[in-house]
């Protein structure tokens, strides 16, 4: 059996927390507070073409909201699209 000590395990909780925290910090500066995003916005975060993303909500692969005649996405969607969480 193993048995490390709490001192040994500081390290490595020290370093989840940063990785964690940098996360937070690069998606803050990325989405700078908006809760939503055009399909053209949409696409320039996510390096795609505006009509790929289009397809995908076509698809059904992306939930976006209609506003009016054109569709939003929300951050937490298009997080999701970013981590490969396609349905």
């Amino acid at each position: 059996m193993i048995s490390i000590s709490p001192e040994e395990f500081r390290p490595l909780i020290d370093a989840a927390v940063q990785a964690a925290l940098d996360k937070q910090v690069r998606e803050d500066a990325i989405f700078r507070g908006r809760l939503a995003f055009s399909e053209t916005e949409f696409a320039m975060l996510v390096g795609v073409k505006p009509h790929t993303i289009r397809d995908e909500r076509l698809r059904g692969r992306v939930k976006g909201i209609k506003v009016g005649k054109s569709y939003r996405y929300s951050t937490d969607e298009i997080k999701r699209y970013l981590r490969g969480e396609r349905k």
